[in-house]
């Protein structure tokens, strides 16, 4: 109680750390939303192209009917790598490079899905210390200002640099869960980058040694 009352007594420290807490559940509420979107994003890499090898060649050649299928397939399978292989599919019977550039666009997107508030969650973890040090700096300033217009002894100030001083452990408190969160994220994010690239690379390569066939797909939406 006599800390929680040093605090309200310090107006910079209280101001901070207010702060701080709102920031501190900001991180917490982006890192759980995005650790369950990645959770349920994630998928069988080997099962999803070896479904879609079953549908799409049937004999040696491309199975039109195959084709229709495996986009349906992706349009229903969530996760970043079945988008990218939807964009594909719906180009196979384009050129190889407009194609492999429809699997660039889409796998660029859902890159900027994934990183989705995560920007912000890394501002977090690198300011958080220093608004922690700001709220510190300006609370031992107005302590040493009540000392020497004689508001207070030594004692007096000795507690009001000790409750400055809380707003830069709270700090550190918020920024060390918000750079490991992040950190972690951003890790699972490169992951969801290598695993759409190398399922663009599989399926550019089920495709490269087709034969010359008309196909036409009906139209899907996204």
């Amino acid at each position: 109680m006599e800390v929680i009352q040093s605090i309200v007594k310090n107006t910079w420290a209280m101001i901070t750390i207010i702060v701080l807490i709102f920031f501190s559940v900001m991180s917490v509420y982006f890192i759980v939303e995005r650790a369950l979107i990645f959770r349920f994003s994630r998928i069988n890499i080997r099962f999803l192209m070896s479904k879609i090898k079953n549908m799409v060649r049937k004999g040696g050649k491309l199975n039109p009917d195959g084709i229709s299928q495996a986009i349906v397939f992706c349009s229903e399978t969530q996760g970043p790598v079945a988008v990218v292989l939807k964009e594909g599919l719906k180009r196979i019977n384009h050129t190889e490079k407009e194609m492999e550039e429809a699997m660039e666009r889409a796998a660029l997107l859902e890159t900027d899905k994934l990183e989705k508030n995560l920007s912000f969650l890394g501002s977090i973890g690198s300011s958080a210390p220093f608004i922690g040090l700001l709220g510190t700096v300006i609370g031992v300033y107005e302590s040493f200002s009540q000392m020497k217009d004689g508001g207070g002894g030594l004692q007096t100030v000795s507690a009001g640099i000790g409750t400055a001083l809380i707003a830069t452990v709270v700090g550190l408190f918020v920024a060390i869960p918000a750079v490991i969160g992040y950190n972690l994220l951003i890790n699972r994010v490169n992951k969801f980058g290598t695993e759409m690239k190398v399922a663009a690379s599989d399926l550019m390569e089920l495709v490269a040694g087709k034969e010359v066939l008309e196909v036409k797909l009906e139209e899907h939406d996204d």
